[in-house]
């Protein structure tokens, strides 16, 4: 197996490890001068690494996302695990009142240099993400700006490191097309996570040579639209993903995601596109690998 986004880090969390996970950031880090980033990082002991073991031994690779630089720093040890690639994110959710854009991008600036000092952390960071824009939660015009800076940041630093960039979306498709529109250097280089959209959404991804990862949405009775796009839209432009410990496939919805359970949504995207399951992960992983470079 594989999966292209899975939260390991709160996979751990959920299950009685890293309680301090994703606590609130360090004020000192407002002003990023002198720190350890290594001091950051949470202990991945024998405990961690084999209960993580246990459930990814059937895969052969898996993508952890992040969602601040922080917390980046908080879980790149997680790479004690070979199978184990990282995506360096900027979610769009961490804008809030207080955010102070400038301030973030130092410090992300430091992240990244830290990443460079390190080869083996250097050759497992394989993307940008996940990042992008989210109105779900905040419509306030300030909150939706700074929510567009901060993606185009993420942008330019995709383009910079020569990078995949991992899209988050959400009620915010007519913005993220007229950011994307105005980088032609991404084009082809990008993956919408967590694809819910249409028919529609799914071609003016394609037409600007994007990819679309699908999960356990793709198995809800509701995702008629969704399902529709699958079947109508070439196998290529798609990859697989479980997003755990979030959006557990039927029969297991409402439940926490495992790794084991993006078999499900293979299974389903294997029905739509009339192919076995065994093409189906094999041909949608070897897509992912293209894209991803592993």
């Amino acid at each position: 197996m594989y999966d292209t986004h899975a939260h390991l880090d709160l996979f751990l969390h959920q299950n009685g490890f890293w309680p301090n996970l994703r606590e609130e950031e360090p004020v000192e880090l407002l002003s990023p001068e002198n720190h350890n980033l290594e001091d950051y990082a949470i202990n991945f002991g024998l405990q961690e690494q084999n209960f993580i073991d246990k459930h990814i031994e059937n895969h052969d690779w898996i993508v952890q996302p992040t969602v601040s630089s922080f917390n980046f720093l908080q879980s790149w040890k997680l790479i004690a695990n070979p199978k184990i690639y990282l995506l360096l994110g900027s979610h769009p959710e961490i804008v809030q009142k207080n955010f102070d854009l400038k301030n973030y991008l130092n410090f992300q600036n430091l992240v990244i240099e830290f990443i460079k000092s390190k080869p083996e952390l250097k050759t497992r960071l394989i993307g940008i993400g996940e990042c992008g824009l989210d109105y779900f939660y905040s419509q306030e015009p300030k909150i939706i700006q700074t929510q567009k800076d901060l993606f185009e940041s993420q942008i330019k630093l995709a383009i910079k490191l020569n990078l995949p960039l991992i899209i988050h979306c959400r009620d915010a498709f007519e913005d993220l097309f007229a950011i994307l529109n105005s980088y032609s250097e991404i084009h082809g280089k990008f993956l919408i996570h967590c694809f819910t959209g249409n028919t529609d959404d799914a071609e003016r991804i394609i037409k600007l040579q994007g990819k679309m990862a699908i999960g356990g949405i793709l198995t809800f009775n509701s995702a008629k639209s969704l399902n529709e796009a699958v079947e109508k839209n070439d196998f290529n432009n798609f990859v697989v993903e479980t997003d755990l410990p979030f959006l557990a496939p039927h029969p297991f919805r409402g439940k926490t995601c495992e790794p084991k359970m993006i078999e499900h949504s293979l299974r389903k995207f294997a029905l739509l596109k009339n192919m076995s399951y065994e093409s189906a992960l094999e041909n949608s992983k070897l897509n992912a690998e293209k894209f991803f470079k592993i």
